[in-house]
């Protein structure tokens, strides 16, 4: 019996190498199979990333075209800062504004100044105007002050008729107008806010 055992190991060892070899290309298969797949997901991860690379590198770009915006932009504060005034006079803007009605012959002028207000590159002083005249004459009012040099700007403008009787083709009203005069702001720096927001 022992004979034919070893007579026939030929078989048994072929037969083990077969299982081996067989159980071997297994793994190799599934060992292939995992690695194949990281492959799949580093792909899809790489493609993921390349992606947001090239945003990234869009909106670095859009963001060094707005720097430079933002900076012709501050050129052009800085040159509007140099043609307001460096200060507000009650006297020089009551003055040109009792003249303008003058020469408009609006009757019945009172004037009376407002409170300053900062408003970043420059601050805003607000002038309550009221008078009486015709709707022609507040027109003729209006023209000459924006031929004005100095920058005035009308906020709002009330007209009321008036209730009294009459004469004349031209209906007289009531007018409340509130105008706002500017001066530039020495401490502010369009730059310096520039950086502030760079920096962030």
């Amino acid at each position: 019996m022992l004979t034919g055992i070893l007579k026939n190991i030929h078989i048994f060892i072929i037969g083990w190498t077969i299982y081996a070899v067989y159980e071997s290309y297994i793994a190799h298969v599934a060992d292939f199979e995992k690695r194949k797949s990281d492959i799949s997901g580093r792909k899809i991860i790489l493609k993921k990333m390349q992606k947001e690379r090239e945003q990234l590198n869009s909106y670095f770009a859009d963001v060094e075209v707005a720097k430079k915006r933002i900076v012709v932009v501050a050129s052009e504060i800085q040159k509007l800062q140099q043609q307001l005034p460096a200060k507000i006079s009650d006297t020089e803007n009551l003055d040109l504004l009792a003249r303008t009605a003058k020469a408009t012959n609006i009757k019945d002028v009172y004037l009376s100044p407002g409170k300053e207000e900062l408003r970043g590159f420059y601050f805003a002083k607000k002038y309550t105007y009221k008078a009486t005249a015709t709707y022609l004459q507040f027109l003729i009012f209006f023209e000459k002050l924006a031929a004005e040099e100095r920058i005035l700007n009308v906020n709002s403008v009330k007209l009321v008729k008036k209730d009294d009787k009459q004469r004349g083709r031209f209906r007289v009203i009531d007018g409340v107008i509130e105008i706002e005069a500017y001066r530039y702001n020495a401490n502010y720096k369009e730059n310096s806010q520039l950086l502030k927001t760079e920096k962030k």
